[in-house]
């Protein structure tokens, strides 16, 4: 997150002390802050890599991030606050934008402004990919239906349609056991968008073995996540912030046996047409052996066969 209120020390300043805003918050943006942003993609680009940035992380409660600045904010504002982004960024070619981040669809306002924002981005920048981290929980406590909701899940509960403009990218966001289904349920559903996983369940996080990963990985490669998943690795994550459990560096699990896998896998599913892949729901191809739940085998093949 390039603005961040509660993931980092110091938050919602950056490492150097400086904050995003020298006003209310989406407005009077701070040059030298901003200026150290423009240094980091561009460092991100030179080695042809692409971020996935969110300008104004949300959290399920007020202490999470910016969920009561959004919802209190006006139109005006967060609209402005896109198009200053996409104005300032729209020459890059190494950015996704990802708005939202655990945005409960059913808080009053929120899914509005943050359309605003995306509105606002792609009115400057038409030809950058924008999509919508929602949640795995409600406001309330309680869990999203079916592991949690995928951008056009949050669509439907917020506005009752999946139609928005200026989202292009569906963000599924699942746990660990529901991320096959929530994988093949985004491919094969009305209106459906190019789907990734932004997130499932993290190495270092819920106990997960390197076993554990390895199925999330392939359920979601291969079950209609076709533009891949997000890996996470708590130490990597949290880069040394308040929220590391796992108690060991971010450089040190560069080579974590996740880590490694994931290279793996992301060498198997590049070298081939992955986005002509097309699940095996009826199990054509995978004839026996399937099984279910967390021991589910799943196969898919490229339309051209």
């Amino acid at each position: 997150y390039p603005v961040d209120r509660t993931d980092q020390t110091g938050a919602p300043d950056n490492y150097y002390g400086v904050a995003p805003f020298d006003g209310a918050d989406f407005t009077n943006e701070d040059p030298t802050y901003w200026g150290m942003v423009d240094w980091e993609i561009n460092q991100f680009a030179a080695n042809g890599l692409v971020l996935v940035l969110d300008p104004c992380f949300v959290g399920l409660i007020p202490s999470d991030g910016y969920l009561q600045s959004i919802t209190n904010s006006s139109a005006s504002t967060m609209f402005a606050y896109g198009a200053w982004l996409g104005n300032r960024y729209k020459n890059y070619t190494n950015i996704i934008w990802s708005l939202g981040g655990d945005a409960d669809p059913a808080t009053p306002g929120l899914y509005t402004n943050l359309a605003l924002v995306g509105i606002g981005i792609q009115s400057n920048a038409p030809n950058q990919l924008v999509t919508l981290e929602a949640s795995r929980f409600t406001t309330g406590g309680s869990s999203a239906p079916n592991g949690g909701y995928s951008s056009l899940d949050a669509l439907t509960v917020a506005f009752g349609s999946t139609n928005a403009s200026w989202l292009n990218l569906n963000w599924v966001y699942n746990t660990f056991s529901t991320t096959q289904f929530g994988a093949s349920t985004n491919y094969w559903r009305p209106n459906a968008i190019p789907a990734l996983m932004g997130e499932d369940w993290y190495e270092g996080e819920h106990s997960m073995t390197p076993f554990m990963l390895r199925e999330e990985a392939y359920w979601e490669s291969l079950s209609g996540c076709n533009l891949g998943r997000i890996f996470g690795n708590n130490a990597v994550w949290t880069m040394g912030g308040p929220e590391n459990t796992l108690g060991q560096t971010w450089h040190s699990q560069l080579t974590s046996s996740g880590s490694l896998q994931e290279s793996y896998l992301g060498q198997l599913i590049s070298s081939n047409s992955f986005w002509l892949l097309k699940p095996d729901l009826n199990n054509a191809i995978l004839t026996l052996g399937q099984s279910s739940g967390t021991k589910n085998a799943v196969a898919a093949m490229t339309t051209d066969r």
